[in-house]
């Protein structure tokens, strides 16, 4: 199999998903979009293009300049029905942010598969990650590009954990850490020390709390509470610390969650072809630098 092959595979896998949940995004869109923006090559595997209303976005704000800042803020399994439910929580992010995508995941909808087809632009039948297992991801990645572009990729990421693993290998910088404070403690650090033009960070409580309470539990409506708090913050941070640059920040979860009750009551799950699980919303920030 070629990478051509690999691609257009890519493309229909990603593409059934995308028409299946009525969406005209799906989460391999992503890398594509950030690569374009940049300026830089596409991932090999991958089998989407940038996403075009991020593209008309980044042509009015940024009048043809590239993206030379991002901060790739990664909260696990919030899913659209978490902004359907409890629309006033996420009322601050949709004041934010410049744009909204509706979008599709991928199965399993689980974070290993999903998080690998955001990073590489491939579906899980080209990548190889069919489960959850996270070993390290061989095919073409975000990383990969962005490393090969000379860029400094700083990637904040829980300690042995999903993303930790997958993305392993590359020439960038790894940040691990025990809890979501600790990691936010370090994308402000690292915004502040102006020494990556890529950062990727990863939260992960509100997945945890789904798994062990329940999605809509007192827990996981703090946790979504502060997840929008904290793209809120890194907006005003990013604004103040790279505001020369031209700049994105994201909101890019990976998949949903979904309630089932056992035995021992009510909580969360995800891995299933169910609207809860599979439809994202991804959104995106674009601001100018001054320099411009």
């Amino acid at each position: 199999m070629d990478r051509l092959d690999d691609a257009e595979i890519s493309r229909t896998e990603l593409e059934f998903f995308r028409d299946k949940y009525h969406a005209d995004y799906c989460t391999g869109n992503f890398t594509p979009t950030l690569c374009a923006l940049a300026g830089e090559r596409t991932p090999l595997q991958a089998g989407c293009g940038p996403a075009e209303k991020v593209m008309a976005l980044a042509a009015e704000k940024l009048k043809k300049g590239q993206m030379e800042k991002m901060l790739i803020f990664c909260p696990d399994a919030v899913g659209e029905v978490h902004r359907d439910h409890c629309p006033e929580i996420f009322a601050p992010l949709d004041a934010c942010a410049d744009l909204r995508l509706r979008g599709t995941t991928v199965m399993k909808s689980v974070t290993p598969i999903c998080f690998t087809t955001i990073f590489s632009g491939a579906s899980p039948i080209v990548h190889g990650i069919r489960d959850f297992i996270h070993p390290v991801v061989t095919v073409d990645t975000f990383f990969d590009v962005m490393a090969e572009a000379g860029k400094n990729v700083a990637l904040i990421a829980r300690d042995e954990g999903c993303l930790d693993h997958l993305f392993r290998k590359r020439n960038i910088d790894y940040y691990g850490f025990r809890n979501d404070e600790t990691a936010e403690r370090t994308t402000i650090r690292l915004v502040k020390e102006n020494y990556y033009d890529i950062i990727v960070s990863y939260m992960e409580a509100f997945d945890h709390y789904g798994h062990h309470t329940d999605v809509f539990s007192p827990e996981c409506i703090r946790e979504l509470k502060t997840a929008v708090r904290r793209f809120c913050d890194y907006a005003a941070l990013i604004d103040d610390c790279w505001g020369k640059y031209n700049r994105i920040l994201t909101f890019t979860p990976d998949h949903g969650q979904h309630r089932v009750c056992d035995k021992n009551g009510w909580h969360g799950t995800h891995r299933d072809d169910v609207p809860e699980d599979m439809v994202v919303n991804h959104y995106f920030r674009i601001r100018t630098g001054s320099d411009h």
